[in-house]
């Protein structure tokens, strides 16, 4: 498991540096955490909506509470940098890197897309109870 989280960083972080060479890192593990939250959110609507339970704001910031702190643990006190360069040797020569990397990227658009449609399967379109 850590091995796919480290990938999924170092692609994530890999496309974004070509937009931003001082930040990548912390896009990088930005995207993946929002990743991981939109996941997680589609999850909690599809139980709650189960157990007949309205979806609330309160509830959108308690799950995604959690993802934003390992964000920001992440983000401050790991050597991204290293971590970066270190992933990036490992997966120089890799093979398929272009179709792997697609991958990648249908993950995280695929996690997002999960989020709205449990919300609109439930019925929480744009109807999100305070």
């Amino acid at each position: 498991m850590k091995i796919l989280f480290d990938y999924c960083f170092y692609r994530i972080a890999k496309a974004y540096r070509i937009f931003d060479d001082k930040n990548y890192c912390d896009w990088g593990y930005g995207v993946l955490f929002a990743s991981f939250g939109f996941i997680t959110l589609a999850l909690t609507t599809l139980i709650l909506h189960i157990f007949h339970y309205k979806l609330t704001t309160a509830i959108i910031i308690i799950v995604l509470i959690p993802f934003i702190a390992l964000d920001m643990l992440f983000s401050l006190f790991l050597n991204k940098q290293g971590k970066y360069i270190q992933l990036e040797s490992y997966y120089k020569s890799e093979k398929y890197s272009k179709l792997k990397g697609w991958f990648v990227f249908l993950y995280v658009i695929i996690s997002v897309l999960l989020y709205f449609i449990s919300m609109l399967l439930c019925g929480y379109w744009v109807s999100v109870k305070i």
